[in-house]
């Protein structure tokens, strides 16, 4: 809406949480990425480990609804609080090919929210966030 955009995981990892002297990483539960002053938004994508599409150019994209469909998997988030940037990459299916994709734009605010977490270690052992 306007210039706030909010992102639900159904999980995710976060790999450090200072805030509560945790470096192992936590394993968080539905969690919403709540953004502020969204902009500047880029979707790239890159054929690099594409099977026979190796030496295709990069493509940018712009966003349609079909966008989470093609997405099959987020693996990277990155946020830079010093650049207010974030970026968010992942498996994509582009006309049918299997590449990656770089979602990056820019942000006044940003704030992650979640109910529940476990610890990395507990997690490896079969533990989940309820």
């Amino acid at each position: 809406m306007d210039d706030t955009l909010k992102i639900e995981f159904d999980w995710a990892f976060l790999c450090d949480y200072k805030e509560m002297n945790i470096n192992g990483g936590i394993v968080i539960g539905k969690s919403i990425l709540e953004i502020i002053g969204y902009n500047s938004e880029l979707f790239k994508l890159n054929f690099k480990g594409s099977v026979g599409f190796e030496n295709k150019a990069p493509v940018e994209i712009t966003f349609t609804d079909d966008i989470v469909q093609n997405w099959d998997v987020i693996l990277d988030n990155k946020i830079n609080d010093a650049e207010k940037k974030i970026k968010i990459s992942g498996f994509y299916n582009y006309e049918n090919i299997t590449c990656w994709i770089d979602w990056t734009f820019e942000y006044h605010e940003v704030e992650l929210k979640w109910e529940s977490f476990v610890l990395h270690e507990e997690w490896k052992k079969g533990a989940i966030p309820e």
